[in-house]
């Protein structure tokens, strides 16, 4: 991956104070007992960090760009809630893509 698309997905997809964070140390590489993993053991270890994550909200950092389009999108439903889409059928629509 090209170090411009690097940038870009970490300044898009993080807020701006974490993404120094996350920019900085991304090519760290990760803990050996990681890579001795199976992918089903990562997947378990990153849901346990993720979980561990949520359960602090507060200390998660949100960039004013990710409130306001938060809001945007929220104002966007409430004008229009008939455009949702239940998850239910999201899912049975990815299930039948397969």
């Amino acid at each position: 991956m090209s170090e411009l698309r690097e940038e870009f997905i970490v300044t898009r997809l993080c807020p701006t104070n974490l993404a120094n964070v996350v920019r900085r140390d991304y090519n760290d590489p990760m803990e050996p007992s990681f890579d001795q993993m199976t992918p089903a053991e990562r997947i378990l270890h990153v849901q346990s960090l993720w979980d561990r994550i949520a359960e602090e909200p507060e200390g998660v950092p949100v960039s004013d760009e990710m409130k306001a389009e938060l809001d945007r999108r929220l104002a966007a439903h409430r004008a229009e809630p008939s455009t949702a889409i239940p998850w239910e059928q999201v899912k049975a629509e990815l299930r039948r893509r397969r």
